[in-house]
């Protein structure tokens, strides 16, 4: 029976929802990022986590729209996401940020801000997003792997640790230079020829 796969395949969607930073996106965003359908990446999710434990962080939070910019910002209630928007202080946080605070959808938030300053003058002050970090996942697991290919754990096929595995329990440390297992191979012992025939 062939051993099953530890990790998903290079290039799949798998493997690009595994190795990416999904941290504050909803399904709908990361759909659009990877050019697919919601379902296609819930499905996604749900196989990672189930046939390789590989749990994704992303907002799971249903996503709501932004309200209406009225007219009258007078007629605004105190509750409202928009009343929120104009009266808070938000200059310490982004886009991102202020969606989840509010629990609305960053492209309604965005269009919120660009509609307040279009009909009322009202620039709402945020802190610059960062950029993207779509492979940031899997560039600091090439990054450790400088370390860990000199590993007797390390598995070149899937570019992985193999510790659980081989030893049959978690790793007690986190994998690169702060790794406490390290352990590199026996250095090979070339046969001398014998001399004679000895």
């Amino acid at each position: 029976m062939p051993e099953k796969q530890k990790f998903p395949k290079e290039g799949s969607i798998l493997w690009e929802l595994a190795t990416g930073d999904w941290r504050g996106m909803n399904l709908r965003q990361i759909a659009e990022e990877m050019d697919c359908n919601t379902e296609s990446i819930r499905c996604s999710i749900r196989t990672l986590k189930h046939n390789y434990h590989i749990e994704i962080d992303y907002d799971t939070r249903p996503v709501r729209q932004m309200d209406a910019v009225p007219d009258d910002l007078a007629t605004l209630s105190e509750h409202s996401a928009v009343w929120k928007l104009i009266n808070r202080d938000w200059s310490d946080c982004t886009l991102t940020e202020v969606s989840k605070e509010l629990h609305k959808n960053s492209n309604g938030v965005k269009a919120a801000l660009e509609e307040l300053q279009r009909k009322h003058g009202i620039t709402v002050p945020l802190k610059v997003e960062p950029p993207p970090q779509k492979m940031a996942g899997f560039k600091k697991q090439i990054d450790r792997s400088r370390y860990c290919k000199s590993c007797i754990y390390w598995n070149p096929t899937f570019r992985c640790c193999d510790y659980l595995a081989i030893m049959g329990g978690r790793r007690p440390c986190p994998p690169g230079d702060e790794c406490t297992e390290h352990k590199r191979p026996a250095p090979r012992r070339r046969n001398k020829p014998t001399q004679g025939g000895q």
